[in-house]
Order: C-alpha cells, then structure tokens, then sequence
C-alpha cells in the first residue's frame, strides 16, 4: 500500500514540473515571438506619396499609383535631383540611374534619354516596387551669336547687330590696349578673344601701330558650330583720347570685383580673407599719357598696395586723362571677413597654478586652492582682439573674472566667441579646495607683499 502511495506522489511531482516548464518558455522562444509579432505589424507598403525632379517637370503629374514618368532637362544637363517621399515613413528608398551613378538623390545624366529607377522597400524588408523616369535631356544649342559687343577706348562702326559680323574702331596712337566686352546669346556658348597685335588677357587685348584686327570667336554649346566677328582696330593721330579718363581694367588682389569691371560703373566692392593687412589695386589706363593714383581710407598706398583696417575700407582710384582736363575716380569697398579664431592665447587663475600649464588647443584644467577661498581670479586673454569672453561657474556668478567658489569642487568655463560671432571655443577649469597645510608661507608671500 506505501509503495502504491509513493509512486502516486511521484507521479503528481513530475506531471507538475512538466506542467511548470511548458508554462515558462526559453529566452530564444520569446525573442521569435517578438519577431513575428514585429513582422505582423510591419506594413507591405511600397507606395511614394511624392515625386518630383528638378531641373524638369513630370508628366503626367504625379499619382501615387502610376509607377512610369518622362522628364525634360536642358540639353549640356549632367546630373538630376530625385525627390522620392514614401507613403510609410518606415519604407526604404533608392535611386538607381542607367547612366552612371546616384550620390544619394543626385543621379548622372546623359545626352538622350537616361532611366532613373527609384526602388522602394517595405518595413516588411520583403516587398519591394519600383517606379521610372525617363529623363530626356534637350539637343545643345547651336546659338552662336552674340546679343552684345563694344569696345573700349573707340566705337564699333557700325553701330552692333547680331548678324553683323565685321566691324571697325578708332583709337589714338598712344593706345597699346582695348577692351573689347562680347555677350553670347546663349549663356552656355564660350566666347574667345584674339589679336593680331600680340595676345589678349582675357578680353583685354593689345593693340599696335596702323591697324590691328581683334577677333571674337564664339563657340556654341553644341561644341560644333562656330562664329567669328571681327574688329579692325585703326591706331591714328589726334587728341580724341587726350581727354579720355576711363580705365580699361580694374583689379584687386586677394578678391574679385563685384559687380565686374565695366569701364562705366565707378562703384564696387570686394572681399578678403580675415587678417588681410593690405590689398593690391591695379587700374589700367586707357592710354599711355592716363595718370592712375591710388588712395585708402585705412592709411597710404604705396604705388597700388593699399592698406586696410577694420571691417570695412575704401580705395578710391584716380584716374586723370592725358591732357589733364578730365578726372574720373572710382570706388572700391573692401570688407574684411570677421576672423573664426575663437582660442585663448593666455589664461590664469589667482590663487593657484593651472595644470597642465596652459596651451592653447588644450580645453580641460585643473588648479588647488586653499580651503576657505571662496572667489578666485581668472584671467584669459583671447588670440583674436575682435573675440568676447566669457565667464561662467558652477557655484554662482562671475562679475568679469572674479569668480565665486564653493564647495571641494567648482567647475569654471570660459567660453571664447569669435569676431564673426559663430565659432565658439569653451575652456573648462576644475577648482579644488585643498587643506591650509598644503598651502605653505612661500604661497602666500606674493599676496602678503602686495597687500603691504
């Protein structure tokens, strides 16, 4: 009957533990779980809720469900911008193109027709759908025409038309340069310059005794079609251009002009880097007998090397003709870049010694004091004279570098600006109190004497 008893205990134990462990599944069983219902909710949505390409237009207009487009661009286009949005935030999207490569959105086009594929994949992982734009770029224009021409001394005779290829000009025979300004019709021709009178810098070009011919050439975007107008340029005796006050070109070094020289506009402006001490003005008369000076509100300008200071200065170019009768001045603003330096050249801390000794690429300090300090003095000096500091601590106000300490452990930062009032460096110093004993009479003599 015992035995009978215990092989029923037994029974009710193990049919209980298996009953236990099918209760509690294993940690792999959970996270599956976990997966699959992750998987349940993820969507199969593969829709865009938004296309569109720039330069171009889609047509048709979009709608989610139409999955083809085409797409014009300008002929010479060599990349498109493919703005793709999902319908689910969480689907991903690609861009694929038949002609080269995507750099994220941007993708190469060609000449012709380029296929740009963008593939959307579901949160799923699984389901995927694609949609295509044709991107058809235009032929290159074969425009070869210019909309403008003049020069400068002289006047085109006759008057510019577009379809008139030749032309002839007049300058006095002290005139060794003319600038000669063509406009292409169409923005992506290049135009060329040359003389027979030696070279052209750019479209200033020299010019010689007698005639000398100056040729425009200007090449269309299609790379193929060609026209050239030329100038005859007639060097002749006479006092025409005795009172000829204009320049034909005006630089400065470091920066550009801007707007560009025009021998008419008398206003520019130019920028340099920050730190720029001085700049060189170079303007070049239009003849020979022009006299150039050169004057800067910042100083002196020896020569064309003109000096400056601050954010802002003025360079004014005198220019007086030949015969002395005609003075013309232009205008330069030259306008400094605020420095980015936002580092400390100098900082110190009384009472105490800051360790590591200061550097200046070197953010983080620590300095002891005594245990019943409570303000110490910081002093920092900023590389840049156009830089703010400021200072912060942890245990209340800092009135300038005075600053309040409190507790075994006080945090300082000082935070450098630069004069372009962006860049921004943070210097941080932890301040310990530490026992008297460690602060010894050597210590305190300085302070004593000048208290004395």
């Amino acid at each position: 009957m015992k035995k009978t008893q215990m092989r029923s205990s037994a029974a009710a134990i193990l049919l209980a533990m298996t009953m236990g462990m099918a209760a509690v599944p294993a940690h792999g069983s959970e996270r599956a779980q976990e997966a699959e219902r992750g998987a349940a909710t993820a969507t199969n949505d593969v829709r865009l809720s938004a296309l569109r390409i720039e330069p171009g237009e889609l047509r048709p207009e979009f709608v989610s469900s139409t999955v083809r487009y085409e797409g014009e661009v300008p002929g010479g286009t060599q990349y498109v911008s493919v703005n793709a949005t999902a319908n689910d935030a969480q689907a991903e999207v690609k861009y694929e193109t038949s002609e080269g490569m995507c750099l994220g959105s941007l993708c190469e086009v060609g000449a012709g027709t380029t296929w740009v594929t963008v593939t959307v994949t579901a949160a799923d992982l699984q389901t995927r759908g694609e949609y295509w734009v044709e991107v058809r770029a235009g032929a290159l224009s074969a425009d070869a025409a210019l909309s403008g021409l003049e020069i400068e001394p002289g006047e085109l005779m006759p008057g510019f038309v577009s379809g008139t290829t030749a032309y002839e000009a007049e300058v006095t025979s002290d005139a060794q340069y003319v600038s000669v300004n063509a406009t292409a019709n169409d923005a992506q021709a290049e135009v060329k310059y040359e003389t027979s009178g030696g070279t052209c810098l750019g479209s200033l070009c020299e010019v010689g005794a007698g005639t000398t011919w100056v040729t425009v050439t200007v090449t269309a975007a299609d790379g193929e079609t060609k026209r050239a107008y030329g100038i005859a340029v007639k060097s002749v005796e006479g006092a025409n251009g005795m009172s000829d006050a204009s320049l034909l070109g005006l630089m400065v070094m470091p920066g550009e002009l801007k707007p560009e020289y025009v021998s008419g506009t008398t206003r520019y402006e130019v920028e340099v880097p920050a730190g720029t001490k001085s700049v060189m003005v170079t303007g070049l008369g239009s003849n020979a007998g022009v006299r150039v000076e050169y004057e800067t509100s910042a100083g002196t300008c020896d020569v064309g090397m003109c000096e400056v200071a601050g954010p802002r200065t003025w360079v004014t170019v005198t220019v007086q003709s030949a015969n002395e009768r005609v003075t013309r001045e232009y205008g330069i603003e030259v306008k400094v870049a605020l420095s980015t330096d936002a580092e400390l050249s100098g900082l110190e801390v009384r009472p105490g010694e800051l360790t590591p000794g200061f550097v200046r690429f070197v953010e983080g300090y620590e300095v002891e004091v005594p245990a019943r300090t409570r303000e110490v003095e910081v002093r920092a000096t900023a590389r840049d004279a156009g830089a703010k500091v400021a200072y912060e601590t942890s245990a209340g106000t800092c009135d300038g570098g005075m600053c309040e300490v409190t507790g075994p452990r006080t945090w300082m930062t000082v935070t450098v600006t630069a004069a372009n009032g962006e860049t921004v460096r943070a210097y941080g110093i932890e301040v310990r109190k530490v026992e008297a004993g460690g602060w010894g009479w050597a210590y305190w003599f300085p302070y004593v004497a000048m208290l004395r």
